[in-house]
This record gives structure tokens, sequence and C-alpha cells, in this order.
């Protein structure tokens, strides 16, 4: 998933993450979800707690979305 952060964050959507860090906001590049707004743990990939949030209220079910995703994606590795 192609990822930029975001140009501003909504001090009504800062949040905390399951390790209680302070999480970032990123832009999806991806053709599915392009310009959309996701937040997620602060922390390099290797060591975060996955702790994963759409910024819209589009979709109740993101996080099974995104375990789906990334089940599809390592098995494709």
């Amino acid at each position: 998933m192609s990822e930029s952060t975001c140009d501003s964050i909504s001090n009504s959507m800062m949040m905390t993450c399951f390790c209680s860090e302070m999480t970032r906001c990123f832009t999806s590049r991806t053709p599915l979800n392009c310009g959309r707004r996701f937040y997620r743990c602060s922390k390099p990939k290797i060591a975060n707690c996955g702790f994963w949030r759409w910024e819209d209220s589009s979709s109740e079910n993101s996080s099974i979305e995104v375990n789906l995703l990334k089940s599809n994606w390592k098995l494709q590795s």
C-alpha cells in the first residue's frame, strides 16, 4: 500500500494507538482508496502495535478489511 503523510492533522482526530503512542496520519495512494486518510501507530512497522483506522467513517469494517488485505499479501509473498 502506497502512502504519504497528511498535510494537516485535525485536532479532533488526534488519537493514541494500542501502545499509547500518538498515531500518525497518512493518505492512501492505492487505486481503491486514493486520497483517503488513515491513522496508524507511529512506530516503525517492525515494532508497531498494529493499530490502523480510516479517518472517515465510511467503512465500519475497516479493521477486518485491513486484516484480509494483510493475509492476502502474505500469501502472495
